[in-house]
């Protein structure tokens, strides 16, 4: 089982919101050498523009935002139980929890320890209201040899940093096995093809889950998307017959996102379980990102000279992956 570290949630929170609606940044990312699960990095102050400074006041202004109305919503839900009691239960409830010493923070303003910080500013007060739990719906085709029970605790977890998510989500994940020599690149994808590791029927039956799911998605099943779907069932097949090493999020709709995960040899028998949990949160969090791979602002920025949405796209997926795992 995954040892996951505990982190700020607020923080995640905070991250989840910005890095999906941000389009600036450093334009020439670097992949992150994987750290061990017991390391904990030392983090440097950098040098920051000003335009970056701006961003990271913003960034903790709204982290003390969602603590402040975290904190609320905790009071208002203890009010709401303790509203809910009966008398018997209340009175034995506040004489049990009563000690003079506890630190209480009263939003009265009338009361001296009434505070201000507390309070979210009422220009972001909307913005915190309007993030919701997930919603979309999340489905998982293991075919490896890792625990399917395991991968969906450690989607959840992941899942339940984010402040929204609203895409449905159909992720699968199958074995490769060795590399085919000379080297070869499955057409049209940057994959490389394997020697093929499931059986026909294994195929099959994927193909057969995939085509349901797909057909059973509100946009991709509408019958205008027909040749669109027979497109990407074919392109999927291909990668299962050839044995491709795929590692891609892609945005068939707006709110259907799919994840294939080719594991390697490699992967499988000899690198940490770590880098498979990199692995499988770095793609999840694309699936979860907004705005990014459909038409919106940032994507429109894509097309523009300098552009580094790339940047952010791949930056705020390794960062959440490194964080959660």
């Amino acid at each position: 089982m995954i040892n996951i570290k505990q982190i700020s949630i607020p923080f995640l929170l905070v991250f989840s919101i910005i890095a999906p609606l941000a389009c600036s940044g450093p334009a020439d990312p670097e992949q992150e050498t994987i750290k061990p699960l017991n390391s904990i990095p030392t983090i440097e102050k950098p040098l920051v523009s000003d335009t970056s400074s701006d961003l990271l006041e913003r960034i903790e202004l709204l982290e003390n935002q969602v603590k402040a109305s975290q904190q609320i919503q905790n009071r208002n839900r203890l009010q709401a139980d303790n509203n809910n009691l009966s008398d018997d239960q209340r009175l034995h409830t506040s004489t049990d929890n009563h000690n003079p010493s506890a630190d209480h923070t009263s939003t009265d303003k009338n009361n001296p320890s009434y505070d201000q910080s507390l309070q979210p500013d009422e220009k972001y007060q909307s913005n915190l209201e309007s993030y919701s739990k997930p919603s979309g719906e999340i489905t998982i085709l293991n075919h490896s040899s890792y625990s399917t029970e395991d991968i969906h605790e450690w989607v959840s977890y992941a899942e339940s940093k984010m402040a929204s998510r609203k895409s449905n989500i159909l992720a699968w994940i199958y074995p490769v096995g060795d590399m085919i020599r000379p080297e070869q690149e499955i057409e049209g994808m940057p994959f490389i093809k394997h020697e093929v590791m499931l059986k026909n029927s294994e195929i099959d039956i994927l193909m057969d889950d995939i085509e349901s799911w797909l057909r059973d998605d509100e946009c991709m099943g509408h019958r205008e998307e027909n040749e669109h779907l027979k497109d990407e069932l074919d392109r999927f097949r291909a990668w299962f017959e050839q044995g491709a090493d795929a590692s891609t999020q892609a945005a068939l709709c707006e709110e259907t996102r799919i994840i294939a995960m080719g594991i390697t040899e490699n992967m499988r028998e000899h690198e940490p379980l770590f880098n498979f949990q990199d692995f499988l949160i770095h793609e999840f969090y694309h699936a979860f990102q907004q705005d990014l791979a459909m038409p919106g602002q940032c994507e429109r920025k894509t097309r523009q000279p300098g552009s580094n949405t790339l940047w952010f796209v791949e930056g705020a997926a390794n960062y959440f992956s490194q964080t959660v795992v």
